[in-house]
C-alpha cells in the first residue's frame, strides 16, 4: 500500500477514525512495513523512512488507514481480502498524521483517500453485514 498523490495534510484531523486490513494473526498487510499489531493497546510506528513517489515527491512511513469504511470494502474486495478467511476489516483509531493522499486499486485508475498515520488503536472487528451494505449499497 502506497500514496500514488499526495493531499494537504491540512485537509484531515490529525486524529480520529479510519478503517484497517489486517492479516487475522493481526500481522500487517503488507511486507514492506512489517508489524504485529496488538488490540489492546495503542501501536506506534518508530520507523522513519521516506517513501518516494512521482515528482519528486516523499511522504513518511507510517500505518495506511482508509479514510472511510467503502473505500476500505472496495480495495479489499479488489484484492480479494474480504473473501478470504485470512484477513479482518477494522475500525480503527488514528493519531499523529504524517501524509494524506489517494492511493490507486491496481491499474483500474479508481483512487480512494488514504491516511497514514504513526500511532493507531484497534476499536473493533468490521462484521460482514457492515461490509457487504457498504459493497452493494453505493
Amino acid at each position: 500500500m502506497c500514496l500514488d498523490r499526495l493531499k494537504d495534510i491540512n485537509d484531515i484531523a490529525s486524529r480520529g477514525t479510519g478503517y484497517k486490513i489486517v492479516r487475522k494473526n493481526m500481522e500487517s498487510l503488507y511486507s514492506c512495513n512489517e508489524y504485529i499489531f496488538n488490540r489492546e493497546k495503542w501501536n506506534t510506528d518508530l520507523k522513519d523512512i521516506n517513501i518516494n513517489i512521482s515528482n519528486n515527491r516523499a511522504y513518511k512511513s507510517g500505518f495506511h488507514i482508509f479514510r472511510g469504511l467503502k473505500d476500505a470494502v472496495e480495495y479489499a474486495y479488489t484484492f480479494n481480502c474480504i473473501s478470504s478467511r485470512y484477513y479482518d476489516l477494522w475500525k480503527i483509531e488514528y493519531n499523529d498524521v504524517v501524509a494524506f493522499g489517494l492511493e490507486e486499486f491496481r491499474d483500474s485508475e479508481q483512487y480512494c483517500e488514504v491516511i497514514v498515520a504513526k500511532e493507531i488503536r484497534f476499536i473493533r472487528k468490521i462484521n460482514i453485514f457492515e461490509i457487504l451494505f457498504a459493497h452493494f449499497c453505493k
